[in-house]
């Protein structure tokens, strides 16, 4: 049964959702996909960065939520043995998504945990308009993951135009977020602190050194729209990734396959000068690094949902890792 078939509820606005205007089922700009909940299909929300909707689980499977409506607490972690090692934890700035006309930032819930796993302290960090104020603030910090959101702004890839039919298929644009992100990394590459982009981070540091991005898979390849933007539940690989074993990522993963999710409808379509690409799956780039950079690595997948003792936790221990001796320095 698909509720686009016939809705087993109604998506109005609630303070639960972040619905848009009359939206209903077949109209919603943030359901993107489906997953069972309790026998039952229910949408999944890009407001809440694949999981399912609220509103529709209180419906079909109120025993999942807390008495607030928050999803009910999953089980705890395990990280490794840095808690009574009396290592000093290095702070990871951490960038939010941010949902301009709504004025309000987001952070999916899986990323503080992955890098508290790997004994890292996550750091959210906030948007502002004074550029001196992150200099101080990046200061006291790390290492930084990029994490994923809203399409980079074509313009700074020199990318299609607002007047360009191309353009259509680009969401939301974020340029606070993308100013943010181009002062960490312009930081992170002077004092060599590590990086770690996820999704549309990795699409964004191949831009800021001089990359640019395929606007759209289906329009651009022709590929399937639900091929590289899963419709099943982001804690589900759904496509394979080989990685060159000779890179820093090979390094720390191993060559593979792995089995990733995917969540993305662009790709990084020529690799910047200074990056080198160290994974593929379907003939698309999928994942990058710097090699002159002690980490400075972006995937295209999601590895915040296999962190902790998940098979992509070295991905995260190695962020952590590369940011300890900045930290230890102080």
């Amino acid at each position: 049964m698909s509720h686009k078939e016939e809705p087993l509820y109604d998506i109005k606005p609630s303070p639960d959702m972040g619905m848009c205007g009359d939206a209903t089922p077949e109209t919603c700009l943030r359901a993107y996909g489906e997953t069972v909940v309790a026998g039952v299909t229910v949408p999944l929300c890009t407001a809440s960065t694949g999981m399912p909707c609220t509103k529709a689980v209180r419906a079909v499977a109120p025993e999942t939520l807390e008495d607030d409506g928050t999803p009910a607490a999953r089980p705890a972690r395990r990280g490794r043995a840095w808690a009574s090692s009396g290592a000093r934890r290095p702070f990871i700035g951490l960038v939010a998504k941010q949902f301009p006309e709504e004025r309000f930032l987001s952070l999916p819930a899986d990323y503080a945990p992955a890098v508290a796993a790997a004994g890292g302290i996550p750091v959210i960090l906030p948007f502002m308009e004074d550029v001196d104020a992150y200099a101080s603030l990046f200061e006291h910090l790390d290492g930084f993951v990029l994490t994923g959101g809203h399409d980079v702004d074509p313009a700074l890839y020199d990318g299609p135009s607002p007047t360009d039919p191309a353009f259509a298929a680009v969401s939301q644009l974020t340029p606070e977020r993308d100013a943010l992100e181009y002062e960490i990394l312009n930081f992170a590459d002077e004092h060599d602190v590590p990086v770690l982009g996820i999704c549309r981070g990795m699409q964004l540091m191949n831009v800021y050194y001089g990359g640019t991005l395929h606007v759209d898979l289906p329009a651009d390849l022709g590929l399937d729209r639900h091929h590289h933007w899963q419709t099943a539940a982001p804690s589900c690989p759904v496509h394979e990734v080989t990685i060159d074993g000779g890179t820093r990522l090979g390094a720390v993963m191993g060559p593979g396959p792995f089995s990733v999710n995917s969540l993305h409808h662009q790709a990084v379509r020529d690799v910047a000068p200074a990056l080198r690409a160290c994974a593929w799956a379907d003939g698309l780039v999928e994942g990058v690094e710097h090699p002159e950079r002690a980490f400075m690595v972006g995937v295209q997948w999601h590895p915040e949902f296999f962190a902790g003792d998940g098979p992509m936790g070295p991905l995260f221990d190695a962020l952590v890792d590369a940011a300890r001796p900045r930290r230890e320095a102080r």
